[in-house]
């Protein structure tokens, strides 16, 4: 029983240690963990332990994982586990498992859920090795269905542009087994969408984060999600948080130009039309750009490509610029602004200017006599022909089209009058002349030129009958060029009317002149001329001479209505012809130009209008019409195809007639013409020009008429319009040649005009005909022409359009075409000009007014502008800009007051703005007065030429001067601005004003301290001049009795002339030297820094050298000129003529300069002290000692002091003493060894007395005169300069040695005492010279030569 018991209670007490073991707390160590300590690893499904993740059961039902326990270890393992405490987890029984290393086993845990609800707990798992092995527990979980999200843990946005929306997309993933549903909370800048909204489960949603920061600053925010709100699950993150950041920055961008200049392109040509502008970002964030057209007034001829682009960090992007001209001679200057959303601007400036192509007409063969676009065919017998060539030359690269307006087949005939002109060649055009009447034929034709203005060339000659039989000759005058010049001339003079009868009676009284013909090479000379080469029209698109021609080709002939009201007297004074700006009536003109007969059947009798013709003239004019010549029309097509009928292919006969073809008119009547259309080809279009040649009855014959008086035929024309379409007529396919149906002028000055060309061309195989809708352009300042014609099948023709403006406005017209009498066909052109007078604005002043609200008050105040506080004797300076806002060209002139002219510069003063153009005027400021001045600036404008004389416009030949262009007050186109400015105190100053080096030796030098004192706001730099005095010559006071004349008294400077000093003491102005230690570089006054820059605010200490190289008093004035510096360093004040002024070395101009007064102004003080000067004051003197008195002692005879001076020559050795060391004398000081043979002597003889007798005694005063401390040394002969040493042979003495070493040593006859000594400024001493009369050696006359060195 007992050891049954023992064996129980030993039973018991295991199973309790097992019992105590498995309870534990439970201690759930990670999988790296375990598997270090016990080499075991125990994974699920799912990862490490078991986990039945929620959505994948639900309460009542089973659910069964597998456990995997493994030995990872590298020894045997026993383990045995210990079953859930929760009774939902069951396992098998657990009994012991053994797993050799790398062996594992499987192990069912069931789940049997009964709730749903969460369940945590764990199996242990004990170690069965020794009595105590431990154990380790591994999960063992089911979990709900979890409602979780995630996102990222920031954003950084980095740097973002200003202004500029910078977005980032992430995305928001739902990691849970519900769909989550989320709101976001985002601080400012920051923005985020969507705010709201749901992710399904193993979904995500993209969420787009943006931010516009408005400054450069770092931005940092917390953006909060909350997600699962309402929805029951678990969350672990029910807020999630994600961080975010920017950081601002301003964007700056630049061109790589500013200006962009084309030159001169012709219109339409792609050569040379494309620039390249890389727009450069200089800042670290991209920058993205868009181009804007500041200037909207007019269609745009600059194109940029792209005009929206984004430009990356530190990088640059190209622009394609494109100059694309349409006004021929117009000037455009536009500005394209390139804006960032941050606001950094920056411009482009473009400029072109449209050129027309450059064509010439001019005559074959010998261009040398005549004119070159005068063609005289001469006298040909009528039923004859003769023909001339005619040469169009293009200069340009680019081919050019034209049209003659003549009649193809009329009596000066054209082979071609439409056609191109190649580039850079030349096309003949032959000329065949006709006559058919026995008169004089003349006409003036004009050539249009696309894109240019028109030519013109006149056209002569004479047509005769010969005799033959019962046939009597008639025969005209023949023609010459120097008849059509007089005419012109007598036209342009009001005298167009005169007959030949009259003329004669003026040319007997008169004489000859412009206003007959005269022969020779030269002909008849112009009317006037212009003194000017090639002037310039005031709208600045063409020059005059171009302008006349299309002036002249868009006079009425037949505005006559009016009768010019000439003197009674034929007889009055008219050879200085006195020109009047009004226009001329013709002599003889036509009712109309133009008859448009319409429909006209070729069945029927035809149709007529009426034309009357006026003479306006003095005398009788015949009348001849000559008719086109007649050809059968060519056909297109079969029979009843439309023909054309026109300049290109001449009417069958009786198509257009004139009855009667011949008539006298009386002067001052009318006659009337009728005009007949009677068509007879049917499906075809007549447009033909029938002339009519008016001449003086008188001049029928040559033998009535005198050369210099002979007036030659007026030639007028009728254009007769019809067709014979009977039925709907060819819808024409006309096109015209102007962008987007816009035909723009150039700006035009009122009163004056410009012109531009238009092309129609017909794309269709049929002529197609044009008319323009005049009536509608009445009373505008729009005119065309030709204003009606045929244009042949795949041809073209061109009409000019003009645009005279009499107001300032922008002028908008419709032009209307009709093509083929269709009404359903009609071509519309929109005109556009704008007129303006001369006119200039100041840009500052007009963004002030801007500003103010004050932009639309012309009469209201004008705010001023300012220029800084400025330093007296500094020059402080400003820009304002002028801008020209019209679009023709200005000339303006600066005034400023005339008292404020010394005050006050502006410059330029006078210049030329072209359209839209702006220059810089720099206003300077150079106040001499403490107070605030106030200046008002006018700015006169005028145009680039006066109004050209109407009279004139009768002949393109007569350019003349326009009427003088002035700045008269009346001129309402200038403005004015106002500049305020306050002058302050000096801006430098020197301290201590007045310096004084005191008296030096020659040629020794000090340094004195000099303190320079900027008080400005601004880096002033500065130069350093100096004036020196001249040198007042100073006189020795003499001795009453003195032997010396006064002109000898003067003590003079040999070294006056020399050149020991650099700078002369003449009065003028020269820099200051740098200090150099080196004597070859002499120079009176040197500062160590004579030049540099004065920081604002600021003491420069300079060092002031003062070495004379003479003697004598200097007065030294020295003044720094300055000039404001900016930040960068560049200079910003004194100009280019104040420098100049400074150069010239003149002490009153630069007095004029520094304050500013004229010369000639009764302020203006010569003596008054100089700002920014000081003056400086010093003295040199070569050590002087000056005898002053002299006794002898015990008397005598002839020893009173008089006698003595006089004897002893006492005057004579002070004044040697008081003169300056010549150069001589320098250089022999200068020497080791002194060469006294070069010095002056003064006797000094000793009364004779008997031998024995006693000494005789001299005492001389040695003062010193000057300021200099003097010391001197007296030596006899015997003594050296320099020792001798003991080795050196000096050599044999000679006999004059020898006396004088026997008269010093032996003899001892003279004696002195003291020898040496130092005298202050106007101390003395006494020197005692003496002479023993004891020996009669040498004949008793002894000698000896004392050296005296001071």
């Amino acid at each position: 029983m007992t050891h049954m018991g023992g064996i129980e209670t030993y039973a018991e007490t295991k199973s309790m240690r097992a019992t105590r073991a498995f309870d534990k707390p439970a201690q759930i160590l990670d999988r790296v963990e375990r598997i270090r300590r016990y080499g075991i690893e125990c994974t699920g499904l799912f990862g490490d332990g078991i986990c039945f993740r929620g959505g994948e059961w639900t309460p009542g039902g089973e659910y069964i994982q597998k456990l995997t326990v493994k030995n990872v270890s590298t020894r045997m393992r026993k383990v045995k586990y210990k079953l859930p405490d929760t009774p939902v987890f069951s396992m098998g029984f657990p009994e012991k498992l053994s797993l050799p290393p790398g062996m594992h086993t499987e192990i069912d845990v069931v789940f049997r859920p009964v709730e749903m609800q969460v369940y945590d707990d764990s199996i242990y798992f004990k170690i069965c090795e020794g009595e105590d092995g431990e154990g380790f527990h591994i999960p063992c979980r089911a979990l709900l269905s979890t409602l979780q999200a995630s996102v990222p843990e920031g954003l950084d946005f980095g740097l973002c542009p200003t202004n500029e929306t910078m977005r980032f997309d992430f995305q928001l993933k739902n990691i849970g087994e519900v769909d989550a549903p989320f709101k976001w909370t985002c601080p400012a800048p920051f923005r985020i969408h969507p705010i709201t909204g749901i992710i399904p489960v193993n979904d995500y949603v993209t969420i787009e984060a943006s931010i516009c920061p408005k400054d450069a600053s770092v931005y940092v925010s917390l953006a909060t999600c909350e997600v699962g709100k309402g929805v029951v699950a678990t969350k672990p993150k029910p807020v999630l948080e994600m961080r975010l950041s920017a950081v601002g920055r301003f964007t700056h961008i630049i061109p790589s130009q500013e200006r962009v200049d084309f030159g001169s392109l012709l219109v339409g040509q792609k050569e040379g039309a494309s620039n390249t502008v890389n727009v450069v970002n200089r800042s670290t964030v991209p920058a993205t750009v868009k181009c804007l057209r500041i200037e909207n007034d007019r269609e745009p001829v600059f194109f940029m490509d792209p005009t929206e682009f984004v430009v990356p960090p530190l990088a640059s992007i190209p622009l394609t610029v494109t100059y694309r001209p349409t006004c021929a001679g117009a000037y455009t200057m536009e500005s394209y602004e390139f804006v960032t959303p941050g606001g950094n601007r920056t411009l482009v400036t473009c400029s072109g200017i449209a050129e027309s192509p450059k064509v010439t007409c001019y005559k074959g063969g010998d261009n040398t006599l005549g004119e070159s676009n005068s063609i005289n065919f001469r006298d040909i017998q009528i039923g004859k022909k003769t023909t001339a060539s005619l040469f169009l030359s293009n200069a340009s690269v680019m081919p050019v089209n034209f049209m003659v307006v003549a009649e193809k087949d009329g009596v000066f005939a054209f082979n071609q009058i439409v056609g191109t002109i190649p580039g850079e060649l030349e096309i003949p055009l032959c000329l065949e002349f006709c006559p058919t009447q026995p008169i004089n034929y003349y006409q003036r034709v004009f050539i249009l030129i696309e894109d240019a203005m028109p030519l013109f060339i006149d056209l002569m000659g004479s047509g005769y009958i010969s005799p033959k039989g019962e046939i009597k000759e008639q025969r005209p005058f023949p023609l010459r060029h120097a008849h059509i010049q007089a005419a012109r001339n007598r036209s342009a003079a009001g005298l167009g009317g005169f007959t030949p009868a009259m003329l004669n009676e003026v040319l007997e009284v008169e004489g000859p002149g412009p206003l007959f013909a005269v022969k020779g090479v030269h002909g008849t000379e112009l009317l006037v001329t212009s003194t000017v080469d090639r002037p310039t029209t005031r709208s600045g698109d063409s020059t005059r001479p171009e302008a006349a021609v299309a002036r002249e080709f868009f006079l009425d002939p037949n505005a006559g209505a009016l009768v010019a009201a000439e003197s009674e007297n034929s007889t009055a004074v008219v050879k200085n012809v006195a020109l009047k700006d009004e226009p001329i009536p013709p002599a003889v003109f036509l009712s109309t130009d133009e008859v448009n007969f319409g429909f006209v059947s070729t069945t029927g009798l035809g149709d007529r209008r009426s034309i009357v013709m006026t003479n306006n003239s003095h005398g009788k004019v015949s009348v001849q019409w000559v008719l086109p010549k007649s050809k059968t029309p060519q056909r297109q097509g079969n029979d009843t195809s439309l023909a054309l009928v026109s300049s290109s292919s001449p009417c069958p006969p009786a198509a257009f007639d004139m009855v009667p073809n011949y008539a006298d008119i009386s002067p001052g009547r009318s006659f009337e013409f009728k005009l007949t259309f009677n068509p007879a080809v049917s499906n075809t279009y007549f447009n033909q020009e029938i002339e009519c040649y008016v001449y003086f009855k008188t001049q029928r014959s040559f033998r009535l008429v005198k050369d210099p008086t002979l007036q030659p035929p007026w030639c007028c024309k009728v254009r007769g319009i019809g067709y014979s379409l009977q039925g709907e007529q060819f819808a024409g396919q006309v096109y015209m040649s102007a962008p987007k149906g816009i035909l723009e002028f150039p700006a035009c000055h009122i009163k004056d005009s410009t012109y531009r060309t238009l092309r129609l061309d017909n794309k269709s195989n049929l002529p197609a005909l044009f008319n323009f809708d005049v009536d509608a352009l009445a009373g505008s300042c729009f005119h065309v022409k030709p204003r009606s014609g045929l244009i042949p099948p795949r041809g073209f023709a061109l009409v000019m359009v003009s645009f005279r403006p009499q107001t300032v406005d922008k002028f908008t017209q419709e032009l209307r075409c009709m093509i083929n009498n269709d009404t359903m066909s009609i071509k519309e052109v929109s005109l556009r000009g704008e007129s303006a007078v001369p006119c200039v604005t100041v840009q500052e002043v007009d963004v002030m007014k801007k500003a103010l609200g004050l932009e639309n008050t012309e009469d209201g105040p004008t705010p001023p502008l300012h220029i800084k506080s400025t330093c007296a004797g500094l020059v402080s300076s400003r820009s304002v800009t002028l801008h020209n806002p019209s679009r023709i060209p200005v000339v303006f002139s600066v005034e400023i007051p005339a008292k404020l002219s010394g005050v006050f510069a502006v410059t330029p003063r006078v210049g030329l703005l072209r359209g839209n153009q702006s220059t810089k005027l720099t206003v300077s400021f150079a106040p001499w007065e403490h107070k605030e001045y106030r200046l008002r600036v006018n700015v006169k404008t005028r145009a680039v030429g006066g109004e050209p004389m109407s009279s004139l416009a009768s002949d393109s030949r007569l350019v003349g001067d326009a009427q003088p262009a002035s700045f008269d007050d009346s001129n309402s186109g200038g403005c004015h601005f106002i500049i305020v400015a306050e002058g302050s105190g000096a801006v430098v100053t020197f301290e201590p004003p007045n310096l004084d080096f005191g008296c030096l030796l020659v040629n020794d030098l000090t340094e004195k301290p000099i303190t320079l004192i900027n008080e400005s706001d601004c880096d002033v730099q500065y130069e350093l001049f100096h004036r020196i005095a001249p040198e007042k010559k100073e006189v020795m006071k003499l001795r009453a009795g003195s032997s010396l004349s006064p002109s000898n008294a003067v003590v003079e400077d040999d070294n006056a002339d020399d050149d020991f000093d650099c700078v002369p003491c003449d009065g003028a102005l020269y820099l200051v030297p740098r200090t150099v230690k080196s004597p070859k570089v002499p120079a009176l006054l040197s500062v160590d820094r004579p030049a540099g820059i004065l920081p604002a605010h600021s003491r420069t200490l300079l060092k002031a050298t003062f070495q004379p190289r003479r003697s004598g008093d200097f007065d030294i004035g020295l003044c720094a000129l300055v000039s404001g510096k900016d930040r960068v360093g560049q200079k910003i004040s004194i100009d280019a003529e104040e420098s100049a002024q400074v150069r010239v070395g003149d002490r009153t101009k630069l007095i004029e300069f520094l304050r500013g007064i004229p010369q000639d102004d009764p302020d203006f003080d010569d003596e008054a002290p100089l700002p920014l000067s000081a003056a400086l004051v010093g003295s040199a003197s070569f050590p002087t000692i000056t005898i002053t008195d002299v006794r002898c002692l015990g008397g005598g005879l002839g020893a009173s002091t008089r006698q003595l001076w006089s004897t002893l020559g006492l005057e004579e050795l002070n004044h040697s003493m008081s003169q300056p060391l010549t150069k001589q004398e320098v250089k022999n000081n200068r020497g080791g060894i002194r060469d006294k043979s070069k010095l002056p002597c003064f006797p000094v003889k000793f009364i004779p007395s008997p031998l024995g007798s006693p000494p005789a005694v001299y005492v001389f005063r040695l003062t010193n005169p000057g300021t200099l401390t003097t010391s001197f040394e007296i030596h006899f002969p015997n003594e050296r300069d320099i020792e001798v040493p003991s080795w050196a042979d000096e050599g044999e003495p000679n006999e004059e040695q020898l006396r004088e070493n026997r008269i010093i040593d032996e003899l001892k006859s003279f004696e002195c005492y003291p020898r040496s000594g130092t005298l202050a400024s106007g101390e003395s001493i006494a020197i005692t010279l003496s002479y023993k009369y004891d020996f009669l050696d040498y004949g008793g006359l002894h000698s000896l030569s004392l050296h005296c060195v001071i």
